[in-house]
């Protein structure tokens, strides 16, 4: 949230899960390799489809930013 909130819900406390939804399909894109447009594309058509936000800017920026987050977590849980 404090990365992505299309909606601007991220100073209201009951709000806490509001994108926990999509957390599933990211982690999916990320560990199956998708690249950076696919991920992007999918945040995309959260914003526009689900959420109906039309600032373009957020999606491509937080594609990355959310890959290398994902990948930085599963390297840290691989054994040694």
């Amino acid at each position: 949230m404090s990365e992505w909130d299309p909606i601007g819900v991220k100073e209201i406390p009951e709000a806490s899960d509001e994108y926990d939804l999509y957390l599933g399909d990211v982690y999916a894109l990320v560990v199956g390799n998708a690249g950076l447009s696919k991920i992007a594309e999918y945040l995309r058509w959260v914003e526009v489809e689900r959420m109906e936000v039309v600032d373009e800017r957020g999606a491509p920026l937080l594609a990355e930013k959310v890959r290398n987050s994902v990948a930085t977590s599963l390297m840290a849980l691989q054994p040694k």
